[in-house]
């Protein structure tokens, strides 16, 4: 009988349970792709959360994320992939849009991406490392701004993460 390795794969997945939609080209089972988001804890400076593969070097600035199993929403998806990548328990804000694009993993295959944005439900360090079945996950916090690049073709809804502040300043009883 033969024995199944495990293939060195940019990151741990589970067997494939779905059928791609060869008519169109369409993979059969959506891809969720999540930016979590929180505050700076000293300068309340907006953060992306990202992660990298040490052993593969050229997997940085990977934003979390992965396939929807069966019978999940997206943002139950979104919550399983952040707690299997990061370990960190987050809660989906709202999702940001859907787009079409080509597959990473199987040229000439499309992958219907579902973005969501989501935030730690606690408080979570500003780097750690988290490993899943031998592979090690080094998790950390960006600034979010316009110029924010993740890995691949992930960064897509980045610009609907960035927030215009107003900044008003008090003064008492002087005039400006």
């Amino acid at each position: 009988s033969a024995t199944w390795t495990r293939p060195r794969r940019s990151r741990p997945t589970r067997p494939r349970s779905a059928r791609t939609r060869r008519s169109c080209g369409l993979n059969a089972r959506p891809r969720v792709v999540v930016y979590v988001t929180r505050e700076e804890p000293l300068t309340g400076a907006d953060q992306l959360l990202v992660f990298d593969l040490p052993a593969e070097p050229a997997f940085s600035n990977v934003v979390p994320g992965g396939r929807v199993e069966p019978g999940e929403t997206p943002e139950q998806t979104a919550i399983r992939e952040l707690r299997e990548e990061t370990g960190i328990e987050v809660e989906v804000v709202r999702e940001l849009g859907v787009e079409t694009q080509s597959s990473w993993r199987v040229p000439g295959l499309r992958d219907e991406n579902h973005f969501l944005e989501a935030a730690p439900t606690g408080p979570t360090p500003a780097e750690w490392d988290h490993e899943v079945e031998g592979d090690v996950f080094h998790c950390r916090w960006v600034p979010l701004t316009a110029d924010t690049e993740v890995y691949g073709k992930h960064g897509a809804f980045v610009h609907a993460l960035i927030r215009r502040r107003v900044v008003a300043y008090v003064t008492r009883g002087r005039e400006l």
